[in-house]
């Protein structure tokens, strides 16, 4: 077991509202290994540097796609500044090619554009050796000159069958990462990884999209795994596995109805050893089968699986910090005793397991209070959680609350964004205040 707990934040799954998609291949021709994700913008320096560790840094090549939407109707004039080699249309039409090395060189193209409409956009770039650089930006008699801002652009509408795949290179979904769509899940990589910017062991991964099956029936959900593995189906929590163990299959059952598309979330960690993760579907009129492409559409993840990865996070957190404690403090020392985060200046309290592990996280609901003024939440956290001990240091037991398992239908439910939202940032300081109370704290 890790001496100190690794904490995972919201943070790092932030979603991009506009930018572009970017393709970077290995090769200056546009082959070899690649990857894919979302730029804000197109303005990038990186001098003898790569953009992430699955390039090299040099002899590589990029490829950002999408459309940009002007807010003027009149001439518009596109600028690149590049290192090495570069190409851009907008609407179709080439407006600037200097495919040769070179240093640090701008080039310009001009085309009218209407307020408001959605031009088709495509850039191109090579890098040879030594610096890289690459800037898009673009002016008008009433813009000034600038880069081209995240909110002008749309990465391209995803029209592939699939599931997003995100791959992290460190067991806890954090480390460097590439996406990419799989068409389905079905991978024995054994000693091997999903990629060769991904190790072999301690990688996870994330899937997402939706599903659609072909007849209103129940469907059994399948995984095989080696190791964790946690599925959702319309954000129902089907199989939760998060456990190193063999090549094991785990089912879960949900009604779905013919024709829906219902939001689906696969996540996966490998330890070390063999790696394996499958993920399968069957129904009285359905014989057991990997779930096909055509059934998988995928999208990044929303702010509601952001909420059913939180959840799950922080309850496999608490269960895991809860044994680590009970290893150093179990039946030879003082049996069944944890530490409880106590305010600055004041001492700290020991509190039973069943209560640190119900109430060490402040309520969510109570941070929704504080975030929103509304009462209905400070009513809900009376009302669907627990308080610790009456022993805590000063007594505050409203300051205690914590998840309980009835608080999970509770957020399942929310369906006002703006609850939904302050939900994800009330989460995000929980995971904070455990990383630097419990998280930061070692086992013997």
């Amino acid at each position: 077991m890790s001496k100190r707990m690794q904490i995972e934040t919201l943070e790092s799954r932030r979603l991009f509202a506009g930018g572009l998609q970017g393709t970077y291949f290995n090769n200056v021709d546009f082959t070899g290994s690649t990857f894919t994700r979302t730029d804000a913008t197109v303005n990038f320096a990186w001098g003898t540097g790569a953009p992430a560790s699955a390039i090299a840094a040099d002899t590589f090549s990029a490829q950002w796609t999408g459309t940009v939407v002007p807010t003027q109707s009149e001439t518009y004039t596109f600028h690149t500044v590049s290192d090495d080699g570069v190409r851009l249309w907008v609407d179709g039409k080439l407006l600037i090619n200097n495919w040769t090395n070179h240093a640090p060189t701008e080039n310009t193209g001009q085309i009218a554009l209407v307020a408001g409409r959605a031009y088709d956009i495509k850039l191109e770039y090579f890098e040879n050796v030594r610096g890289a650089v690459m800037q898009l930006l673009w002016s008008s008699p009433t813009t000034p000159k600038a880069v081209i801002p995240t909110s002008a652009l749309t990465p391209p509408a995803v029209v592939a069958n699939g599931l997003r795949a995100t791959y992290f290179n460190n067991a806890d979904f954090t480390g460097a990462s590439l996406t990419r769509t799989d068409s389905t899940v079905n991978f024995v990589w054994n000693s091997g990884s999903p990629a060769s910017a991904i190790g072999s062991d301690t990688f996870s991964a994330r899937w997402t999209g939706t599903v659609t099956a072909s007849t209103s029936e129940t469907f059994t959900f399948t995984t095989r795994s080696d190791d964790g593995v946690r599925l959702w189906v319309n954000h129902k929590l089907l199989i939760n596995n998060w456990t190193n163990h063999a090549p094991t299959d785990n089912t879960g059952q949900i009604a779905l109805v013919a024709g829906t598309a219902y939001d689906i979330q696969l996540e996966y960690f490998e330890n070390v050893g063999g790696a394996v993760v499958q993920l399968s579907w069957s129904s009285p009129s359905t014989p057991k089968a990997i779930i096909p492409a055509t059934a998988l559409a995928p999208r990044t993840p929303s702010l509601a699986d952001q909420l059913d990865h939180a959840v799950a996070f922080s309850i496999s957190a608490t269960q895991r910090t809860v044994n680590e404690f009970n290893a150093t403090y179990g039946p030879a020392n003082a049996p069944n005793r944890f530490p409880q985060f106590a305010p600055p200046g004041e001492n700290w309290a020991v509190v039973d397991g069943a209560h640190w592990a119900a109430g060490f996280f402040p309520a969510t609901m109570w941070e929704l209070y504080s975030l929103t003024g509304n009462s209905a939440w400070k009513d809900n956290a009376t009302r669907w959680t627990r308080g610790m001990a009456p022993t805590l240091t000063g007594g505050r037991t409203d300051d205690f609350y914590g998840f309980h398992d009835s608080q999970l239908a509770l957020l399942a439910a929310s369906g006002d964004p703006a609850a939904q939202s302050a939900m994800v940032m009330a989460a995000q300081r929980k995971v904070s205040t455990y990383n630097a109370t419990v998280g930061a704290m070692q086992s013997k």
